[in-house]
């Protein structure tokens, strides 16, 4: 049996010129190297100011924020805009409530409901024949360009 040089608890080692720290001891002594060693590096990077509070604070990787309070505050604030917009064009339409558009077809305003173009089944089957006769006419010209 020998005694931890720091705290003189027992411990069963085989090595007798060896110097014994408990595991308790050698957990916080790791734990207090790791420490001091961020200090160091936070003194060597310097210092900056948090973008939510306008606080000094000690620099640590890329971290804008001084604390968990502000990076949840930076969170919230960054991602309003992003939730509102999926709001307004994601559950709206979702719910059946959409935008007002002209149909291409006859220019008159209707509620919009996913892709619809067109306000009627009249006007969508105008519209249909309109874009089979453009289609047609572009295919012509390719063939003319060609022969």
């Amino acid at each position: 049996m020998r005694l931890c040089i720091q705290c003189g608890a027992d411990i069963s080692t085989p090595e007798l010129r060896q110097k014994v720290i408990c595991p308790d001891c050698k957990k916080a002594n790791i734990k207090e190297y790791k420490k001091k060693r961020r200090e160091r590096i936070r003194e060597e990077k310097g210092s900056r100011i948090c973008v939510v509070c306008g606080k000094e604070f000690s620099r640590w990787g890329t971290t804008n924020v001084c604390s968990e309070k502000c990076r949840k505050a930076r969170y919230e604030e960054r991602n309003k805009i992003a939730r509102r917009k999926y709001y307004l064009n994601t559950l709206r339409k979702r719910r059946g409530v959409s935008d007002t558009v002209a149909c291409v077809v006859c220019q008159k305003e209707f509620p919009r409901n996913g892709q619809t173009k067109t306000c009627s089944p009249k006007c969508s089957k105008e519209h249909k024949k309109n874009v089979r006769i453009a289609y047609r006419k572009k295919l012509r010209k390719k063939a003319k360009i060609i022969s």
